[in-house]
């Protein structure tokens, strides 16, 4: 009855969001003044759960389906399955049977989730995510849906180099998403909580450690993409990889541009020029 009562909320919200989108384009939808926005307010404060977390089905997208424990508050954009809707289209036209793909900064693995249901059983993900709350909420999420046979979860930072006595790595208070690693001159952007001490490996290391080369890499690490692909130097020039990257600064779109290229990538921008964070796919010819 709970599920029910959710996705029927759910639904109603989609309905809603779809019908805002259409606004702009639509002369008679009036745009929503501020006491009917504090009233949608009210009434999703009433009919959604606040406080903890609920099991709720993903109601759309890639992942849609899957199982997600959630604060629906906070979280909505996983339980509608709206969570950077470029990336996953992106992925729905790279994964194919027997890809093995990377989720780098796998959080509580809304993508890890979807590229393992994608992929079914000939394909293998690895959930890198060293803050400790999340990478929990990544072994709930694949025992709920049965993905752990595809999915791994590594506990662990990928870096620019490896260190297995610890680095740096700055929480985020309220989304723990916003964490980071805080070394080498990198602070994640909105990282607000305490700092821990989280091991590191490299891409380079993994492969040569007998992990299988990876088809596709995803990386959202806040602020520390760079210093990801400085570890895998060897693997990103001669593999034949596609990377999904989201970019924290313009300076480090700066040198991802040409730290690629110069590797023979050409790169397909999902954001708009000048939108921070960027997203790039980038692909080897």
């Amino acid at each position: 009855m709970v599920a029910l009562y959710y996705s029927a909320i759910a639904r109603a919200m989609l309905a809603v969001r779809s019908r805002r989108k259409l606004a702009p384009v639509n002369k008679n939808i009036q745009r929503r003044s501020p006491t009917r926005r504090a009233i949608g307010a009210a009434v999703r404060n009433i009919l959604i759960r606040r406080n903890g977390r609920v099991w709720v089905k993903v109601q759309t997208g890639l992942a849609k389906g899957l199982w997600l424990r959630l604060k629906l508050q906070s979280e909505q954009k996983y339980w509608l399955g709206y969570h950077e809707t470029e990336v996953q289209e992106a992925l729905r036209t790279l994964l194919v049977p027997g890809t093995v793909a990377f989720d780098i900064g796998a959080h509580l693995g809304f993508f890890s989730m979807a590229m393992a249901k994608l992929l079914g059983s000939r394909g293998k993900i690895f959930a890198f995510e060293p803050d400790p709350e999340s990478a929990e909420r990544i072994q709930e999420h694949a025992l709920r849906n049965n993905l752990t046979p595809r999915i791994t979860l590594q506990r662990e930072a990928v870096w620019a180099y490896s260190c297995p006595t610890g680095i740096p790595f700055k929480r985020g208070s309220i989304k723990r998403d916003h964490g980071g690693v805080c070394a080498d001159g990198n602070m994640p952007p909105l990282g607000d909580g305490e700092c821990i001490s989280v091991t590191s490996v490299t891409l380079d290391g993994l492969v040569q450690k007998g992990y299988p080369a990876p088809d596709v890499i995803k990386v959202d690490v806040e602020g520390g993409e760079c210093e990801v692909l400085k570890g895998g130097r060897e693997l990103l020039s001669t593999a034949k990889i596609t990377l999904i990257c989201e970019i924290h600064s313009n300076e480090a779109v700066s040198w991802i541009i040409g730290w690629l290229r110069e590797r023979g990538y050409a790169l397909q921008w999902l954001t708009p020029n000048g939108i921070l964070p960027s997203l790039v796919v980038a692909r080897r010819a």
